[in-house]
């Protein structure tokens, strides 16, 4: 999962443990809507407000995952 904390500062989320709901409840599930507020564990070890900005929903993700199922329906 991809997040952007408040001040401007992307990072990668790996760990569902180090991601909550922005009201303390856990995500139970990595097919979170990109706009969802969260609070995500930082390096200091500190949890900070954030939002998602992108997730793994089980559809095309990047450019290239496009361009791909695109050739792929196209056969």
């Amino acid at each position: 999962m991809l997040i952007k904390f408040e001040d401007g500062v992307k990072m990668w989320v790996d760990n569902i443990r180090n991601v909550t709901y922005d009201d303390d409840e856990p995500i139970k599930s990595w097919r979170v809507k990109p706009g969802t507020k969260v609070a995500a564990k930082y390096s200091d070890g500190l949890f900070y407000d954030a939002e998602v900005v992108a997730s793994y929903d089980g559809t095309a993700t990047t450019e290239y995952d496009k361009k791909e199922t695109t050739e792929k329906q196209q056969e």
